[in-house]
């Protein structure tokens, strides 16, 4: 936030959304719904809110061999 002072009132505020589907189309429906949120919000509270894109890439699986070693310390956290 900014100006950075604790006792002052926030001029700026600047959040980032990482949204992660295999699906596009359900995160196109999801990027949506974050959108709508904030602009619900922001009229709520009387604030601007302005969405900027800085990355974007196709959806891919993550390697196997990493899933199967997540499965594998998320089973052993629960036994």
């Amino acid at each position: 936030t900014k100006p950075g002072i604790v006792t002052s009132v926030v001029e700026t505020c600047d959040c980032l959304l990482d949204q992660r589907h295999l699906d596009a189309d359900q995160l196109a429906q999801m990027l949506q719904a974050a959108k709508d949120a904030s602009e619900k919000f922001a009229q709520e509270e009387n604030v601007s809110v302005a969405w900027t894109r800085l990355w974007q890439i196709e959806p891919i699986l993550f390697n196997e061999e990493l899933r199967k070693i997540n499965r594998c310390a998320v089973y052993r956290t629960r036994n």
